[in-house]
C-alpha cells in the first residue's frame, strides 16, 4: 500500500479525523482523500482475503 494511502488511512481511522479534518491536516482535497480511503479498504481487504486462504 501506498505510504500516502496509509497515512489517510491512519488519519481516518486510527485518529478518528473526518474525511474533511484529514484533508486540511494534510493539504489535498476531500476528493482525494475519498478516494484513497476507498483505494485503502480495496487493499486491505484484498490482503485479508489472501491471509485466510
Amino acid at each position: 500500500m501506498e505510504e500516502k494511502t496509509r497515512n489517510i488511512l491512519e488519519f481516518v481511522f486510527l485518529k478518528d479525523l473526518t474525511q474533511r479534518e484529514t484533508a486540511e491536516q494534510l493539504g489535498i482535497s476531500v476528493v482525494t482523500v475519498s478516494r484513497r480511503v476507498k483505494k485503502g479498504l480495496e487493499v486491505l481487504k484484498s490482503n485479508m482475503g489472501k491471509e485466510i486462504c
